[in-house]
């Protein structure tokens, strides 16, 4: 915030408005409200404090709470905290509304400013689209934290993402699956678009607990696109990808046999047995 606001401050008069009904556990809540009203008092501006009501929030986010960061679930809470700065902003009389969330190098700055763009056409008030990662946004932020000895969480904020920091725990094993299970294997870049299903999966872009998971769900919608030989790009030598996946095609019943591919030692061919060849 205190980055966001020394930009910011440069042209308005800003004042903060606090209303984070997603930040838990509560001594997280506290913490995090303290250093913003200690900086307000230290640079002299205002700040309100909203009353998190966190039963709305929940309720808001329960049917993606496994769909892990920048996924539904995040929209559904940049704009559940978002419209209540536009109402409190329509409410107080104010001409523009901003938010710091784009500093975070995690958040997706696309959808937040999509949605507040529609929220500033809701409420008639204009919104600061801006994306304060540019001109080194971030390296600039963590300079005045140190500087300040400001707290610097170390998860976004709920308790999901906090759950998900530890990519060994149950709940992440379950929100990984439950992200490959609905939604494409194929991503890209930081906005994830959508490209098509072919019949090649690199594995270097994924955890190596995700392995049995990708290529059980790669090798079924395979078979279902009728792909006869598919390859699986896993990494030179003996890796441990590859040890997985050489586990997983010994026993999978769609496997006819595999193979390392003569052009990419990093990478094993496989042929599968399509629904029209089962006897």
């Amino acid at each position: 915030m205190s980055y966001v606001y020394e930009v910011l401050s440069a042209e308005f008069d800003v004042t903060a408005y606090f209303y984070n009904p997603n930040i838990m556990p509560a001594d997280e809540y506290v913490v995090r409200l303290n250093e913003l009203t200690s900086y307000s008092r230290q640079r002299g501006f205002p700040l309100i404090i909203e009353e998190p009501d966190v039963k709305s929030w929940v309720h808001a986010v329960k049917d993606h709470k496994y769909s892990g960061e920048r996924s539904e679930r995040c929209w559904i809470c940049y704009e559940v905290r978002l419209e209540k700065t536009f109402i409190k902003a329509k409410e107080l009389g104010f001409e523009v509304v901003a938010t710091a969330l784009s500093i975070s190098p995690h958040k997706n700055v696309t959808k937040i400013n999509e949605i507040g763009i529609r929220l500033s056409r809701k409420y008639g008030i204009h919104f600061y689209a801006s994306d304060f990662k540019k001109n080194d946004g971030v390296k600039k932020s963590v300079e005045m934290s140190k500087k300040n000895n400001f707290y610097r969480q170390n998860y976004c904020g709920c308790i999901y993402s906090k759950l998900e920091r530890n990519s060994e725990s149950g709940w992440s094993k379950k929100s990984r699956e439950h992200r490959l299970k609905n939604t494409p294997l194929a991503q890209i870049d930081d906005e994830a678009v959508e490209i098509p299903f072919t019949d090649t999966i690199d594995l270097h872009h994924f955890h190596p607990a995700d392995t049995e998971i990708l290529v059980n769900h790669f090798l079924d919608n395979a078979v279902q696109k009728k792909f006869a030989s598919v390859r699986i790009i896993h990494g030179k030598g003996k890796s441990v990808k590859k040890r997985d996946v050489y586990k997983i095609l010994k026993s999978h019943p769609k496997v006819i046999s595999f193979r390392d591919d003569s052009v990419n030692w990093g990478a094993t061919l496989v042929d599968l047995l399509l629904h029209e060849d089962a006897v």
